[in-house]
């Protein structure tokens, strides 16, 4: 199978990636199909996580930590006249 898309769309997947862009830039694409094609492009570009496995040993120290985000205003649009 794998062999055979290859053979339709190119071996680097350029094709495949140019419509899943299109998906997610798209007006039209309802939200749904939008957030499965960031997904995907998310997965092949930076791939997936690794499975969770639960363990015995309990530990209190964080998997990992986030940057601080900067506090922002929500946008509020003006008039224009």
């Amino acid at each position: 199978m794998a062999s055979r898309i290859k053979a339709k769309y190119g071996k680097d997947g350029k094709e495949l990636l140019e419509m899943l862009d299109g998906i997610v830039r798209s007006a039209k694409t309802p939200p749904r199909e939008k957030f499965a094609a960031v997904k995907e492009l998310l997965d092949r570009g930076w791939g997936r996580t690794a499975a969770v496995s639960e363990t015995s040993e309990q530990t209190s120290e964080p998997i990992f930590s986030l940057p601080s985000m900067p506090s922002v205003e929500p946008f509020k649009p003006t008039k224009m006249n």
